[in-house]
């Protein structure tokens, strides 16, 4: 039987208060983020990104000019961020393009 980790320390719970007050955030992207990447807000951001797969890496050869692709990382992390930046276009004003 696997242990599973839970959320109790004053850390994890300011974590989540602050989590939970970006648009499109919910209580589901709060727990994907605070299980699936333990090390956001005690990494910087560069680092985050490469973790939740979010940032560009370019691959070179040689004189060959590739283009930037985003890859890697950890795939429940970028999928929960879509839906939340997804909804938070959908339906926060701020957001919205008009």
């Amino acid at each position: 039987m696997t242990e599973t980790r839970t959320s109790t320390g004053p850390d994890d719970r300011r974590r989540r208060e602050l989590l939970l007050t970006v648009p499109g955030s919910g209580p589901v992207v709060c727990a994907t983020l605070q299980a699936d990447l333990p090390e956001l807000g005690r990494r910087d951001h560069t680092a985050i990104a490469s973790l939740a797969g979010l940032a560009a890496h370019i691959q070179q050869s040689g004189a060959s000019q590739e283009h930037a692709y985003i890859q890697g990382g950890r795939p429940c992390v970028r999928t929960a961020l879509y839906i939340a930046a997804l909804s938070a276009v959908l339906c926060d004003a701020g957001f919205k393009a008009e």
